[in-house]
């Protein structure tokens, strides 16, 4: 393993960055989560459509 660092203003350069930003968009942004059990459950919502939607053209249009 090898690490890279990449500059603080390139968060396109990273590429954990992709996904974390969809999961922010589908569930975080907008959202008024009473607790964290509740956010919790809707993360752990969302990966389970996602995964079983990949081809879904919401994913497809998220992903470009």
């Amino acid at each position: 393993m090898e690490l890279c660092f990449a500059p603080t203003y390139a968060s396109w350069a990273s590429p954990i960055e992709a996904p974390f930003g969809r999961l922010r968009i589908f569930v975080i942004a907008g959202s008024d989560q009473p607790n964290h059990t509740v956010l919790t459950q809707n993360l752990w919502g969302y990966l389970h459509w996602r995964n079983a939607n990949v081809r879904h053209p919401d994913v497809l249009a998220a992903r470009r």
